[in-house]
């Protein structure tokens, strides 16, 4: 590989330097720092061992590979696993002071799920008594923003009881919601009341033990400096400011240290991450290197992101135009905006030839009328997607959701009902070949529903296939039939053991039916199962460590996690989906999932861009990352001119974002009703009304093109590239931005 001036300026750099590396993201950064890990495992005493922390596993592929001539590799870990690590190894160390109820007994780290499950136990009985009813979310986003908010606090080093006063401080709208924080920091008082007398360690808890009592510890602190790191700490942008202080803790126990930012970066702010904090490190590094030059973006795209952050920049000041580097396309309905833009995808692979893979498909909220019409659209034309919603709730994934019917028919959870329809989606999601009406006629046969206990919990006989009439029996195909035989004895023969887990289901159901030829095994399938799977076991051991030591008053069970899956509780976030996308299709993903997923594309399709969600920033009600910062002045007030502020940096920094990952071309397109008939503007639309006017034509000083000029516009392959028969004249121009939209202002 062959490296620039900088890049080998890094990379040889004093074995004992602290450099502070920052610049553009695709500037080469990563790149260089791996080969400087390499570098120095190779070049010096092989006693120094290389740490390497990354935001997500996503971000730290480039350093997978790396080891040494004398077989040594880099520890590559994120700061979360690594205090785990630490507070495992460690733990009888600070048992006595940790105030844990059970000093001697490990303590049970929790997954963002159980402790959702553990608060919503805890909650319940209080909203019941009319806590939260200022809040109009859901009982399942009130439980998940209360975690998210203690989580927060934990990760900028607010103590938890100052969150109520910072909230309300800030507090611009109803005075009418202002109870609502001293609940939701009752709720989380009262949640880590239980996790200390039960040893649980929820993410805040593991901050707080970590930053307070483990790394302060002399003991501890001298096994880190007998290590004599080398530390490498990337993307720190998108870490938390309590990762930050363990840099600040560490660096002088450290050998080398070299901390690398993404210019504009933090597009994790809902889980805490704190550019600002970040840039403060600077103070600790001697040694400052900025890289400028992309190796991924194309001029055309550079200069884009230029005139985005500076829209005053004359023409004569940009090495080149803008003008390739996007195209925008307008109309007036919905539906109009999903087929132009399947249309061009169609394109772009058919005749220009390029890869499903490297095409991505972006919008601020991928609903599911928008992924099922370009899903329809681009299969029509022979083309795969492949959808990234991470943290979508079990209940709303297609194969989890299956598996959760599947789990309550083998063993019923007390209070719960699985409908008909449940089971017929069920067995359409797992039997090849059984479409819905089929489906419905055998499970409408088959199944007889009846009633078990005195709390109305449903349970069903299943009866034979072979005891439907003929009749029903000569319209189902054999091979159809006998799928559903095996899956109806394979449920039967489940039931007999009382004592199976739903984890266990769910891998008995993948080894003892679904590799059966028939069954659906797909990368869809197998990936819903590892979820299904994974979220049920980590809730298993917690259920197994509180059945040993936790306390007799505070039992969880499983009903109390179907009941809260059924609320639509926010899962965790799973490393496989990012890497699960097959080859030969079109990536289909939120925004801020494509941001922090650390990768590029050739093309990027921007759709509904005439919908406030690319300008507006989600601030939750309870979690605001903006107020619950340690740079938040106590006596600011969140009000409408703050939230706009906070919203143009967020949609600059997220466009920029965007536009250094993407090689060629953007292709953004709009409609002027949103997909339930309502009128919708955003400044993005406004944007591109402006670039297409400026840099489209060479005519700044006419506001519409001449009639003579509309044979060109017709044939314009970047404004309406694939279409074969151009739209009316009326459209053309709307979609270059020369007519106004209707009732929007326009110029």
């Amino acid at each position: 590989m062959i490296f620039t001036k900088d890049q080998t300026t890094l990379i040889e750099s004093s074995p004992t330097a602290r450099i502070w590396l920052s610049g553009k993201a695709g500037c080469g950064k990563s790149t260089a720092a791996a080969e400087r890990v390499r570098f120095l495992m190779e070049n010096g005493d092989a006693w120094p061992q290389a740490l390497i922390f990354t935001p997500g596993r996503n971000y730290g592929s480039i350093y997978q590979d790396l080891i040494s001539r004398e077989g040594i590799r880099p520890q590559l870990t994120t700061y979360n696993s690594y205090i785990q690590s630490c507070l495992k190894l460690f733990w009888p160390l600070i048992a006595d002071e940790s105030g844990y109820g059970r000093k001697r007994a490990y303590p049970m780290f929790l997954t963002i799920e159980a402790a959702q499950i553990i608060m919503a136990k805890l909650i319940k009985p209080r909203r019941n008594a009319g806590y939260f009813n200022g809040l109009t979310a859901s009982p399942s986003r009130v439980f998940n923003q209360v975690m998210v908010a203690m989580h927060k606090c934990a990760a900028a080093g607010i103590p938890f009881d100052d969150y109520a006063t910072m909230m309300k401080g800030s507090w611009g709208g109803d005075g009418a919601i202002l109870p609502v924080f001293d609940q939701a920091q009752e709720c989380g008082a009262l949640f880590r009341q239980v996790c200390l007398e039960n040893n649980l360690l929820d993410y805040s808890l593991q901050l707080d033990v970590f930053t307070h009592q483990l790394l302060p510890n002399p003991v501890f602190r001298n096994w880190l400096k007998e290590q004599r790191l080398h530390f490498v700490f990337d993307n720190l942008e998108e870490e938390v400011p309590a990762a930050h202080h363990f840099v600040r803790e560490i660096e002088p126990l450290c050998r080398s240290m070299l901390l690398i930012s993404d210019r504009d970066g933090g597009y994790r702010g809902f889980m805490g991450c704190d550019p600002l904090s970040a840039e403060t490190l600077q103070e600790i590094c001697p040694v400052k290197m900025e890289f400028e030059e992309s190796f991924v973006s194309s001029p055309a795209v550079q200069a884009m992101e230029r005139v985005i952050t500076d829209p005053k920049v004359s023409s004569s000041e940009l090495p080149v135009s803008p003008r390739t580097a996007f195209s925008f396309a307008s109309g007036h309905h919905y539906p109009e905006m999903i087929r132009q833009a399947v249309n061009d995808v169609a394109n772009l692979i058919k005749v220009q030839g390029v890869a499903p893979k490297d095409i991505v498909i972006l919008a601020p909220l991928v609903s599911d009328v928008l992924y099922t019409e370009m899903e329809r659209g681009l299969w029509e034309q022979g083309i795969r997607v492949y959808l990234h919603r991470p943290s979508r709730p079990l209940l709303n994934e297609r194969v989890t959701r299956s598996l959760l019917t599947l789990c309550e028919l083998v063993h019923p959870i007390p209070g719960t009902q699985v409908r008909l329809l449940d089971i017929v989606q069920m067995a359409q999601c797992f039997i090849e070949d059984l479409d819905p009406m089929r489906g419905q006629l055998i499970v409408g046969g088959m199944f007889r529903e009846r009633k078990q206990d005195e709390m109305d919990t449903v349970t069903y006989d299943i009866k034979p296939f072979a005891s439907l009439s003929d009749e029903k029996r000569q319209r189902i195909p054999h091979p159809v039939a006998e799928r559903f035989e095996i899956l109806r004895k394979w449920i039967e023969t489940q039931r007999k053991n009382k004592a199976l887990s739903p984890d266990r289901v769910v891998s008995d159901f993948f080894t003892d039916v679904l590799i059966r030829e028939g069954f659906r095994t797909d990368p869809e399938t197998n990936l819903g199962i590892q979820k299904a799977a994974d979220s049920m076991s980590k809730y298993r051991a917690v259920l197994d460590y509180m059945e040993k030591v936790g306390r007799a008053d505070f039992r969880l069970t499983w009903a109390d996690y179907f009941e809260l899956v059924g609320l639509g509780m926010v899962n965790a976030k799973y490393y496989e989906e990012i890497y699960a996308q097959p080859e030969d299709t079109v990536l289909i993903s939120l925004t801020s999932a494509f941001l922090s997923m650390n990768r590029t594309a050739d093309y990027q399709i921007w759709l509904n861009v005439g919908a406030p969600r690319w300008w507006e920033h989600f601030y939750g009600e309870l979690t605001n990352d903006a107020v619950l910062s340690r740079f938040w002045p106590p006596e600011k007030r969140w009000d409408a001119l703050t939230a706009g502020a906070y919203n143009d940096a967020h949609m600059t920094r997220q466009l920029c974002g965007l536009l250094r990952r993407c090689r060629t071309q953007v292709r953004a397109y709009a409609s002027e009703l949103n997909e339930g008939g309502m009128e919708q503007r955003s400044k993005l639309l406004y944007l591109f009304s402006t670039l297409t006017r400026r840099f489209k034509f060479d005519r700044p000083s006419e506001p519409y093109p001449e009639v003579e000029f509309i044979s060109e516009l017709r044939e314009d392959p970047e404004i309406y590239p694939g279409v074969s028969d151009a739209p009316p004249i009326e459209d053309q121009l709307r979609a270059a931005g020369m007519l106004p939209f209707a009732n929007m202002g326009g110029e």
